[in-house]
């Protein structure tokens, strides 16, 4: 942030508190990305007007596969060394690559000499494997063992208007060429599909990037845009997003600090913002890993009705260089399995099933998906009857009880919200726990008129710290319209009887150092209570159905179902599921409009025989899940019971009715 303010008069380090105007001009004098070639088989130019590099330099910066050259540079990428030769593996067949660069005049080495003046090129290239080395190698062009160089005071490297890619002058700075590259969208234009792409992967970018188009064969409407990152995207059109968001977490695992930003969607909204991702870990404002939307049917999360809505952003740049390593791939596709990713899946879980906005919001869209009006099925509720009196394993997915609960809790009346930058107070909400049980988390309630973005924001954050004896603790805070929850976990060295001391303090750099918000509470650590689960026993007509509804074609939207959808279920509390199935499947209706059977019949076969496929889904799920034990995978079912249901549509009522005319004789 200093520098983008130092350098670029950015205020607060913020794309979006500069016009669109002013964020294009200081792209096109700085960074550029042109497409040029064919449409199949692109070739891409990235240039910038930065420091750039002397022919000697080369060898050490752009070319090195060993030198750590970034990593006492804060704001920047390139922390794991890769990101001239990781483009390479998708270069076409030849893997060729194209690099020049000129070190900027105004720079002096440092024994204050001016820099090389000529412009040094290389290109850098993919060798089969021969005789003796098993794998490939990466070569450059250096005849003599010297980088070729050129003198000029600029070469044509920056695009001109359409169709010119290299008009106008570049008199410093670095251009990359990459040949044929292999992109995904790359049929598209580039300020289309892509530009999408690329918001998503540079959320936060520094600077903005000016695309330019410039194949021959595109209609769209512009052929140049603007990259400025998904974030200055949403701050610059909040219409986007429901009230209140983005809401901020601040998580502290391991000892680590990481930010949580929270973008809750309007309903139809998020689609142009994300695809399938859920959660985006990021480092400096760029994508490292992420998690799909699955992430949001968890049980452990919850949020079934948002998983289409929700997207996570958490903020990995404080990170030791250690804990860096321990937690992203260099390949910067995934997270690497180990105790620290454990812990912040764990916590983040937590964090977003705990969030009084986000709970809200979910049972709101629940609300909208089902109605208030159950539908119920004598056929479905006999056969589901008969079915668990003779295998009661089934039952376990059931609760018990011949009601089912209302799902929506009272309507409270509620205001709107303003929150300020810099809160006036941020102290305890009601009376802190008084004790806690060993083993487990206890939640401490705060009220402040700080803004839901306090803790996570790209300039002046809040920050806070809990101890305990003098320690550092790692906990959670959720902060959601002037409701603040910090969840405690248990002090592992602590016995029955213990009274355990905490202390969080909350600041911001708008007030003095010796002047937080401070408060503090005990809790005496009891007991741990056993948690009886008996086995609930089915006897007739006192097991609960599950939540059944029917869909029709012009609530498609609300499920993400087609014509040929069958059948939906999301998680509840507990054990228990909510099934949605979709009375317009195309199979079905064909099939009621072409036998003489009773279509209210056909229909409740249709029903009645997905609602078993998915309760056995559910089962074998919950049996791998206890042989196997949990690897925070068991989303995987949801969309497994989906994928079941659409391939099954076409035959199950043709099979009901066929093997329902079987005799012995056949």
């Amino acid at each position: 942030m200093e520098a983008q303010e130092t350098f670029f008069r950015i205020l607060d380090g913020k794309l979006s508190n500069l016009q669109a105007v002013e964020r294009r001009e200081l792209a096109r004098k700085n960074i550029c990305l042109t497409a040029t070639g064919s449409r199949r088989r692109p070739c891409y130019t990235i240039v910038d007007t930065g420091e750039g590099q002397t022919p000697e330099m080369l060898p050490q910066t752009f070319l090195s596969l060993a030198r750590s050259n970034k990593l006492s540079i804060p704001f920047v990428q390139g922390k794991f060394n890769m990101g001239g030769t990781g483009a390479l593996q998708f270069c076409g067949t030849h893997n060729l690559q194209l690099i020049v660069s000129r070190r900027h005049p105004s720079i002096r080495d440092l024994r204050g000499n001016q820099p090389d003046r000529r412009w040094g090129f290389t290109v850098v290239r993919r060798e089969n494997p021969t005789a003796g080395r098993r794998s490939s190698l990466y070569t450059y062009l250096a005849p003599s063992g010297h980088i070729l160089s050129f003198n000029a005071e600029s070469i044509p490297g920056m695009p001109g208007q359409y169709p010119d890619a290299y008009k106008a002058p570049l008199e410093a700075g670095s251009l990359i060429k990459l040949y044929e590259y292999r992109m995904p969208r790359a049929q598209s234009a580039l300020t289309l599909r892509p530009y999408y792409r690329l918001s998503l992967m540079l959320p936060n970018v520094a600077l903005p990037i000016v695309l330019c188009e410039r194949r021959a064969g595109f209609t769209a409407r512009s052929l140049d845009t603007t990259l400025a990152g998904l974030t200055t995207r949403l701050d610059t059109r909040d219409r986007a997003l429901e009230p209140g968001f983005p809401a901020s977490l601040a998580l502290r695992v391991g000892g680590q600090p990481f930010g949580v930003s929270v973008y809750a969607f309007r309903r139809g909204k998020a689609e142009s913002y994300r695809a399938r991702e859920g959660v985006l870990f990021t480092i400096n404002g760029q994508k490292h890993a992420h998690f799909d939307d699955r992430f949001f049917m968890r049980k452990k999360v919850a949020l079934p009705f948002l998983r289409e809505s929700l997207l996570v952003m958490v903020d990995c740049s404080n990170l030791s260089g250690r804990q860096r390593e321990d937690l992203f791939m260099n390949s910067r596709d995934r997270l690497r399995e180990g105790r620290l990713k454990s812990m912040l899946e764990k916590e983040l879980e937590g964090a977003l099933r705990e969030h009084p906005g986000l709970k809200k919001l979910n049972v709101t869209r629940r609300q909208e998906a089902i109605g208030q009006k159950i539908k119920r099925s004598r056929m479905l509720a006999k056969t589901l009857t008969d079915l668990l009196s003779r295998n009661p394993e089934l039952a376990t997915l059931l609760g018990s009880g011949t009601r089912i609960p209302n799902p929506f809790p009272k309507d409270q009346a509620t205001t709107a919200f303003e929150g300020k930058k810099f809160p006036t107070f941020f102290r305890l909400r009601g009376r802190p726990p008084r004790s806690c049980q060993k083993k487990k988390r206890h939640a401490v309630h705060f009220e402040t008129d700080a803004s839901n973005d306090y803790f996570e924001r790209d300039s002046e954050q809040g920050s806070f710290a809990v101890t305990s004896a003098g320690r550092a603790v790692d906990c959670r805070f959720t902060l959601f319209n002037g409701h603040g929850i910090l969840s405690v976990p248990p002090d592992p060295s602590a016995v029955v009887g213990d009274v355990v001391s905490y202390r969080v303090k909350v600041t911001d750099p708008s007030r003095s150092p010796m002047d937080p918000f401070v408060e503090a509470w005990e809790v005496t650590v009891r007991p741990a209570t056993e948690e009886s689960r008996p086995r609930p026993k089915p006897r007739g007509n006192l097991l609960s159905l599950p939540e059944v509804y029917e869909v029709r074609e012009a609530d498609w939207r609300l499920h993400s179902f087609d014509r040929r959808s069958a059948l939906s279920v999301v998680p509840r509390a507990g054990k228990a599921y909510t099934f949605f199935i979709n009375m317009d499947n195309l199979f079905l209706l064909s099939e009621q409009k072409a036998s003489r059977e009773d279509v209210r019949i056909l229909g409740e076969r249709f029903k009645t025989a997905l609602v078993l496929i998915g309760l056995a889904l559910l089962r074998d799920s919950e049996d791998r899940e206890q042989r196997d034990g949990h690897d925070g995978r068991e989303e995987d079912v949801f969309s497994r019971i989906g994928l079941v249901g659409r391939a099954l549509a076409p035959v199950l009522l043709p099979m009901i009715g066929h093997l329902g005319n079987l005799d012995v004789g056949e």
